[in-house]
């Protein structure tokens, strides 16, 4: 609509932001689910079609999605401040305590 050589704006469309799709991972680079919704955590800003293909057979590896390869994986459980609570003397005994003594916290190092 046009008076005096002015345009009036009747309606104004909304600006349409296209999601931000993502691959979440955990601390050893495993995939733990796509979304475009934004929880909090580790996560890549994926491409439209690694997100529609959904592959669980990648893992995060310097900050990049890399495809796992047939060879074997090679990891050691390391001794840490973080990580699953086990008996000092037997690491296939899982503990839920707080006893410190009789406890160590341990890790999986994934050495690929």
């Amino acid at each position: 609509m046009i008076e005096n050589n002015e345009e009036i704006v009747i309606f104004q469309a909304p600006v349409i932001e296209l999601p931000e799709c993502r691959v979440y991972y955990d601390d050893t680079g495993s995939v733990l689910f796509y979304t475009c919704e934004k929880p909090i955590g580790n996560y890549l800003v994926i491409d439209n079609q690694t997100f529609a293909e959904g592959r669980s057979d990648l893992f995060v590896k310097n900050g990049k999605l890399v495809k796992k390869t047939a060879t074997t994986n090679i990891g050691k459980l390391k001794p840490s401040k973080k990580g699953k609570k086990c008996h000092k003397e037997d690491v296939s005994v899982v503990s839920n305590t707080e006893d410190t003594d009789n406890n160590i916290s341990w890790k999986y190092d994934n050495n690929e």
